[in-house]
């Protein structure tokens, strides 16, 4: 008699980030989503990033193949004024979100964000406030929209400790201090996959 085996499939996943000149309109924001979603899947297929276009019919805009054949990969978008991130994933759940650092009441924001047993996990006398929050701030927005639901998700799907304890939910922040940017990816994998942290790369400075 033989055991079952059980195959296991290593997650891909790829964050870009993208730097324009200037801040970018709603229509711009869009549509420097729509072509990181093409390059990110270009380069985890392996493939051309012509090889792909927008299914606008779906919301969020889902991307598809030239021939209308379906795309294997999960996206999850975030832009904020001169910056525009995407999260792209073989993984079925995923969120991911990005924020530009301004003057802030922070020890406010952070009462307000957190709950009693987030505060005596994260805060201590020595904590950078303003680091906390946008770390705090990221990584329950993409807990939000890997469960769907943004700030409406449950607090338990968005509770910051629960997360960290959660073996299948793997979530982590970024921060560039030089460039006053921090991003937080949420990641589900399923008991057949093994997680890899996705590869991080950034696009140079663009005009629009």
């Amino acid at each position: 008699m033989y055991g079952t085996a059980t195959i296991y499939f290593m997650s891909r996943s790829l964050i870009l980030l993208q730097e324009f000149a200037q801040k970018l309109s709603k229509a711009q924001q869009s549509l420097a989503a729509r072509h990181l979603m093409c390059l990110a899947a270009a380069k985890l297929l392996e493939t051309s990033p012509e090889d792909f276009c927008i299914d606008d019919e779906n919301t969020p805009p889902r991307l598809k193949r030239l021939d209308h054949s379906p795309v294997p990969l999960n996206f999850s978008i975030s832009h904020r004024k001169t910056w525009v991130g995407c999260l792209t994933s073989t993984s079925p759940r995923i969120g991911f979100d990005l924020e530009i650092h301004t003057s802030r009441d922070f020890s406010s924001l952070l009462e307000d964000v957190l709950n009693a047993e987030e505060k005596a996990a994260l805060i201590c006398p020595d904590s950078n406030l303003e680091t906390l929050f946008y770390r705090c701030w990221t990584a329950k927005e993409a807990l939000g929209k890997l469960h769907g639901h943004g700030w409406s998700s449950s607090p338990l799907d968005l509770d910051l400790v629960i997360a960290a304890q959660n073996p299948a939910i793997h979530c982590a922040q970024h921060e560039w201090p030089t460039h006053q940017l921090t991003c937080a990816y949420a990641i589900q994998s399923s008991f057949e996959t093994l997680f890899s942290p996705p590869e991080i790369l950034f696009i140079g400075m663009t005009s629009v």
